[in-house]
């Protein structure tokens, strides 16, 4: 089952500390970027409140109709690489990978023709803790 939420929910659940609940129950969750953006807003110093940050590989919606067509270059991974890099600096508890799979919009970072595994490389240096960083998810988790 998908499911696609709100930000109610979200917020309610991380005060609480039960984010992870609607993991459990549902698999997947669909989460909108305004809705990201509305919980990390109104989540902050709450309690239970999770710090989120986003990165992204790139843009390009020039193809698709009634888009105005803008344009983020991906510059061989260095965006995704410099959105990564602002994203830690705010020492997240979570880290969304905005838009990951949506193709349609070359935000998707799976292996493709043109790119390669060159995404899920950077990903993976990121998360094991390259560039000087701290692997990912190796902090205590919240209480």
């Amino acid at each position: 089952m998908r499911v696609i939420s709100n930000s109610s929910p979200l917020i309610a659940l991380s005060r609480i500390g039960q984010l992870e609940l609607l993991r459990e129950l549902y698999g997947e969750l669909t989460v909108a970027e305004s809705v990201i953006q509305e919980v990390s807003r109104n989540g902050v110093g709450q309690p239970g409140a999770e710090q989120v940050s986003t990165v992204q590989p790139g843009y390009d919606d020039r193809l698709i109709p009634a888009r105005e067509g803008l344009l983020q270059e991906r510059n061989d991974g260095a965006f995704y690489r410099s959105t990564f890099d602002a994203a830690l600096q705010s020492d997240p508890d979570w880290i969304f990978i905005t838009t990951w799979n949506e193709w349609w919009e070359h935000t998707h970072i799976e292996p493709s023709e043109l790119f390669g595994d060159l995404y899920l490389q950077i990903t993976r240096e990121y998360a094991e803790g390259g560039r000087g960083n701290e692997p990912l998810g190796s902090g205590s988790p919240p209480a």
